[in-house]
């Protein structure tokens, strides 16, 4: 093995290190299923409701549900 292959191995090897504890972090935060009445806080109720709409419109339901029957909205915008 030549110098140049040893610390591509090197930097490989000390990055996954490094960013496994991140990746550890990250999706030990992660969890199925959310709270009953959970409401993201991050859009408002009319923007909730505007991407709710659009992804029904991207997802229709056909013989299979669409985006609001799989949850992408809440019974209060109407999916």
């Amino acid at each position: 093995m030549d110098r140049r292959e040893a610390l591509k191995r090197l930097a490989l090897l000390t990055g996954g290190a490094l960013s496994m504890s991140t990746i550890a972090g990250v999706l030990g935060g992660c969890r199925a299923g959310s709270a009953p009445g959970y409401r993201p806080q991050t859009l408002s109720s009319d923007q909730h409701e505007l991407v709710a709409t659009i992804a029904e419109l991207i997802i229709p339901e056909t013989d299979t549900p669409g985006a609001c029957g799989r949850g992408a909205g809440s019974s209060s915008t109407g999916c």
